[in-house]
């Protein structure tokens, strides 16, 4: 997020599925369909090396930070200190995860291995890549903390395979409703990223959730998405 002027947010997201298989899967580095919880849930951050821990010998990451939003739909986040392949547990819960970064980190300077951010039943709501530092996730939920949101626009690329195809949908889901299409685009990685900004920005109502779905042609391929929001007190 970057504050253009007094009250106003600006929020880029962006994310990539590196391992789209044929079928639907939400545009984000966990894979698959983006869990959204119905209410509220416990959080734990975990590594697959022990390289990620807050130890002085350790060169991975020693200390992330989580955002997202509680059960009342405002933007909350907090700092961990990782312990490796031992779970750490977040203070808060959360409703909506939508981004987790590396804060500190030993002389790798970024995460070690692939670090995830997991319900305590083992559902993965963020993940970071090894050496990648951030989640990748072209998803948001809209805040409760704002009086009005705005879309500015939309991107979308496909990658690793020219003879197949992706098709990227835009989906908003507002508070206790369906997930409604707002754009179709289907592209190959010989065509260069789809990019859609809007002539007049488009009002989101709060509480309602986004994300970019890809629906592969073909085994193995990437997709990559994201979108610009401007957040109004």
């Amino acid at each position: 997020m970057s504050d253009l002027v007094a009250g106003t947010t600006m929020v880029f997201k962006f994310g990539t599925n590196s391992d789209m298989d044929s079928g639907a899967e939400d545009v984000w580095d966990g894979g698959g369909a983006y869990p959204f919880p119905a209410a509220a849930v416990t959080l734990q951050a975990v590594s697959a090396t022990s390289g990620d821990r807050s130890a002085s010998t350790a060169a991975g990451a020693k200390t992330l930070n989580v955002q997202g939003l509680g059960e009342d739909y405002k933007v909350q986040s907090e700092t961990v200190t990782m312990a490796g392949t031992t779970a750490v547990t977040l203070a808060n819960t959360y409703l909506r995860v939508f981004r987790a970064k590396v804060v500190t980190a030993g002389s790798g300077q970024t995460n070690a291995a692939d670090i995830a951010v997991t319900t305590t039943s083992g559902t993965t709501m963020a993940r970071i890549t090894a050496g990648e530092g951030q989640t990748l996730m072209a998803l948001y939920t809209i805040p409760a903390d704002y009086r009005y949101s705005y879309m500015h626009g939309w991107w979308c690329a496909a990658g690793k395979s020219v003879a197949n195809t992706i098709v990227f949908r835009l989906f908003e889901r507002p508070e206790g409703g369906a997930w409604n299409l707002k754009e179709r685009v289907e592209m190959n990685d010989s065509m260069p990223p789809y990019q859609h900004m809007y002539p007049k920005r488009r009002y989101i109502a709060p509480k309602t959730d986004v994300r970019v779905e890809g629906t592969a042609g073909a085994n193995n391929m990437r997709g990559d998405a994201g979108f610009d929001i401007e957040l109004v007190r």
